[in-house]
C-alpha cells in the first residue's frame, strides 16, 4: 500500500505542479486542457486564481494518500483519511462519468482537440485515480 500511496501522491504532485505552472502565466497545453464547443471555442477560460485553487486542492490530494500510508503527518485527519478517500475517489468517478456533452465517458462532442486527449487520457486517468483511491482506503 506504501507503493500505492507514493504513486498516487505523486500523480496528484504532478498536476498540482502543472496547474500552478498554468497560474503563473504559462500556456503550454493549456489550449487542449478545457473543454471546447464544436467549433472549437473554449467552453470557459480559467483564472489564475481557479488555476492556484486546483492546484491547491490537488497537493492537498496528494498530502492525504501521503498522510494515510503514514507517509506524513495526517494533522486533524487521524483516522478519517479512509473516509477522505473514498470522497475523493468518488469525485474522480464522477469525473470519469463526466457532463455528458464536453468530458467524459458518455460525451457527445467528440471532434475537438480536448475531446480527442480526454478520450486517449483524462477520462482513462480520472477512471485509474478513482479505482487507485478506493483501493487505496481499503
Amino acid at each position: 500500500m506504501t507503493f500505492l500511496a507514493v504513486a498516487l501522491a505523486s500523480v496528484f504532485a504532478a498536476l498540482a505542479l502543472l496547474h500552478a505552472y498554468w497560474g503563473c502565466g504559462g500556456r503550454r497545453v493549456a489550449a487542449a486542457a478545457t473543454p471546447a464547443k464544436p467549433d472549437g471555442r473554449a467552453l470557459f477560460r480559467p483564472s489564475a486564481f481557479a488555476c492556484f485553487v486546483v492546484a491547491a486542492g490537488l497537493a492537498g490530494f496528494a498530502w492525504v494518500c501521503l498522510a494515510h500510508g503514514a507517509l506524513a503527518p495526517a494533522f486533524f485527519l487521524t483516522g478519517r483519511t479512509k473516509w477522505v478517500l473514498l470522497g475523493m475517489s468518488g469525485l474522480f468517478a464522477l469525473r470519469t462519468v463526466g457532463d455528458g456533452k464536453y468530458a467524459g465517458l458518455f460525451r457527445r462532442v467528440r471532434d475537438t482537440d480536448f475531446a480527442r486527449l480526454d478520450r486517449i487520457l483524462y477520462t482513462p486517468l480520472c477512471l485509474a485515480l478513482s479505482a487507485g483511491l478506493a483501493w487505496l482506503a481499503v
